[in-house]
């Protein structure tokens, strides 16, 4: 549902600490969380992962990028940096596609995945990024993201 109307609770039980041991990423996901729950801002992304995460979703990683995007024109694409907008496609071979004999989460992957956002920066990297960004604003410049 839109509003994550099961939030309240799972946040009041401390679900999201469970589920990630890391506390800065439970952080990070429950500033989320409450930003949709409590102030309705207007996403998609965010109720999706939130359903993800609190139904046991997997999602699958290509070994190749398969998406081509054909605009960067759009509400978030100037707040989310451009790292990802020009990955080289790779067609799938249909024919080949195996179903793999076990699924289960990769870990190691998903680290890299927050580290590269962000979510995971020292706390020495989000000083010096909330230093550029602070000054920027003194000097009217825009400061890009991670």
């Amino acid at each position: 549902n839109v509003d994550i109307s099961s939030w309240e609770l799972k946040r009041q039980r401390g679900d999201l600490y469970w589920l990630f041991p890391i506390k800065r990423l439970a952080n990070h996901y429950k500033g989320m969380f409450d930003i949709v729950h409590y102030h309705g801002f207007d996403t998609w992304d965010i109720q999706w992962w939130y359903s993800c995460i609190f139904n046991n979703g997997l999602s699958i990683v290509p070994k190749y990028n398969l998406v081509q995007n054909i605009g960067s024109d759009g509400v978030h694409t100037s707040t989310q940096g451009q790292s990802f907008l020009n990955m080289p496609v790779v067609p799938i071979d249909c024919e080949s596609l195996k179903h793999p004999d076990f699924i289960y989460p990769q870990y190691d992957y998903n680290l890299q995945i927050y580290k590269i956002i962000g979510v995971l920066k020292t706390p020495w990297q989000l000083l010096k990024h909330k230093t550029k960004v602070f000054v920027g604003k003194k000097l009217g410049i825009d400061v890009p993201g991670w």
